[in-house]
Parts: C-alpha cells; sequence; structure tokens
C-alpha cells in the first residue's frame, strides 16, 4: 500500500465554522515521522542503501474532548551509518492514535547488509543487500551488483525503493496532503505540491548515484568516476525523508529528515493551551497548529 489511511481517505471538509460542541472539537492531524539514514560505505566492500521515508498517517474528523490534554511526539531523522547501517527515523505520533513509525535506515557495513524495517523501508547495500520493508508505506529498493554497483534507494510514501538499475532512486512520498505542507512551509515543494515521506537514494559508482525521492529525501552520494563526486544529501527537515547512502567518496550516510505533526481545526476554535512553541497560522477557514523539531501538546 502506499500510505496508510485510517479514518476517512479523503481530506475532511467537514471542520465548519459552526463547529460549537461543547464537549468535542473536531480536527483533522496529519502524523509524520523520521525518516531513515543513510548506509554507510566500506571501501572495495559495499555502497549504502538510501533511507526510507517516515511514514505518513492523516486522521480525518477526529474528536478532541475539550480540556484534556493530548501530547505530540515528533520523529527526528535517524542517523547516517559510518561505515554500517543507518538507524531508523523516529516515530511521531498524537495522543493515543496510531503512531507513525520511523524509515528504516540504509544497508551498510557489509555487502549483504539489506536495509532495515521501518515505517517505509530501507535500502540495501551493494552488491546484495535486500530490501527493507514497510510496514506502513512501501520496501525500499534492493542493493544491485554489475557496474554500477549501487545501493537501493529507500521507501517513499508513495512509491516503493528503486533496486536493480543504475539509478536506485528513492520512492517519492506522498501528495495527499499538500495543503498542510504548503499552509505551514513544511514537507518538501516540488512545482507548487507538497510531498512527505521520500525515500533516500542509494549510494554509487563510476559516476552514478541514486536520485532523491520526491518528499524530502537526500540524493545518494555518487563515486570517484564522477568529474563532480558529491557527498550524500541529508532528507529534508519537516518532511520525514530518508537520508541518501554514502559512495566510495565517503564512508557515511547522509541523515534523515525530521517529521512533523500538524493539527487543523476550524478558524474560529484556538487552543487553550499549547506546549512546544508550534507555527501557528490561518487559512482557507481553517487554524493550523504545527509541531516540528520537538515535543509539545496541545488542550482546546
Amino acid at each position: 500500500m502506499a500510505i496508510a489511511k485510517l479514518s476517512n481517505y479523503s481530506i475532511s471538509s467537514s471542520l465548519s465554522k459552526n463547529n460549537t460542541l461543547s464537549q468535542n472539537v473536531l480536527a483533522d492531524i496529519l502524523v509524520v515521522a523520521g525518516g531513515g539514514g543513510g548506509g554507510g560505505q566500506v571501501p572495495s566492500v559495499c555502497n549504502g542503501g538510501g533511507g526510507g521515508g517516515g511514514a505518513v498517517l492523516y486522521y480525518s474528523s477526529q474528536n478532541l474532548v475539550k480540556g484534556t490534554r493530548y501530547s505530540i511526539v515528533v520523529g527526528s531523522g535517524g542517523v547516517g551509518g559510518n561505515q554500517s547501517m543507518g538507524t531508523n527515523g523516529g516515530n511521531s505520533s498524537f495522543g493515543n492514535l496510531t503512531a507513525a513509525l520511523g524509515g528504516g535506515g540504509g544497508g551498510g557495513g557489509s555487502s549483504t547488509a539489506s536495509g532495515a524495517t521501518g515505517g517505509n523501508g530501507g535500502g540495501g547495500a551493494a552488491p546484495n543487500g535486500g530490501a527493507g520493508s514497510g510496514t506502513q508505506g512501501n520496501s525500499g529498493g534492493s542493493g544491485q551488483n554489475g557496474g554500477a554497483f549501487c545501493g537501493g534507494g529507500g521507501g517513499g510514501a508513495g512509491q516503493a525503493g528503486t533496486g536493480g538499475t543504475s539509478n536506485n532512486a528513492g520512492g517519492n512520498g506522498t501528495s495527499t496532503y499538500s495543503i498542510f505542507g504548503e499552509v505551514t512551509f513544511s514537507g518538501s515543494n516540488s512545482q507548487g505540491t507538497y510531498y512527505f515521506g521520500g525515500g533516500g537514494g542509494g549510494g554509487g559508482n563510476n559516476a552514478s548515484t541514486g536520485a532523491a525521492g520526491l518528499g524530502g529525501g537526500g540524493q545518494g552520494g555518487t563515486g570517484v568516476g564522477s568529474a563532480t563526486a558529491w557527498q550524500p544529501y541529508p532528507g529534508d527537515p519537516q518532511s520525514g525523508g530518508g537520508g541518501g547512502g554514502s559512495a566510495n567518496n565517503s564512508y557515511t550516510g547522509a541523515d534523515g529528515g525530521s517529521g512533523v505533526v500538524i493539527v487543523r481545526v476550524s478558524d474560529s476554535i484556538s487552543a487553550l493551551k499549547v506546549e512546544g512553541n508550534p507555527f501557528v497560522t490561518t487559512n482557507g477557514g481553517y487554524r493550523y497548529y504545527k509541531f516540528a523539531e520537538i515535543n509539545g501538546s496541545i488542550t482546546f
């Protein structure tokens, strides 16, 4: 499945300005976990797989009880591996709702290192690492054996990572919730559309590299055969993007991007108390509370 769908699939349109229930507040809640770190290369042994994107969960028209404090956890990005596996991204959650799981770390440190299981799976190390599975999204790609010697791309919230080609790209994230990113300056912008949960590209060789998945994924490192060799790129913050895997110009994979939790209510409603210094804005009849980088809480 592309993304986990809890409650209604489509974005709620029921948060009217007449939402004046005495005991409840209706809220739409977007929960994005942290992206996995890219795998680390070992000279003459392997190139790293890309980190998986953080899972993206959406809860429509949730009844929040007035006077109740809802705790919010924002997952951090996973750490890129230093001649080793990348670590998984941190989970993100809102109250007692099912948590979004962090992206799986990219394979590294061994020629047979598989990507880690996560919200979206990490890519396997080249040449023989298997794909990490996605428990709330998509799998990573497997490592490639051959001239390009690329680690697999990390899985994204909208698409699996690529494996077995000379361009092991991270899977694209989801743009279903683009309006949340546009209004709150989160996610990753691609020509006016905002994506969350992109996978990191696998590390390459001989001028090959894995492209970043849309949704904040980081590009994989390229090999020494490139005229402009570069380090792997980290995942974008507040997007849940996976970090790029490393190639033979760097031993360390890139870190994953942090997650984000966004709460949307009618603009006629204001929170009684917030913790964690969220970004607050109004747009189109709604009030948005964005929690990023640090944990917090909200009470209506």
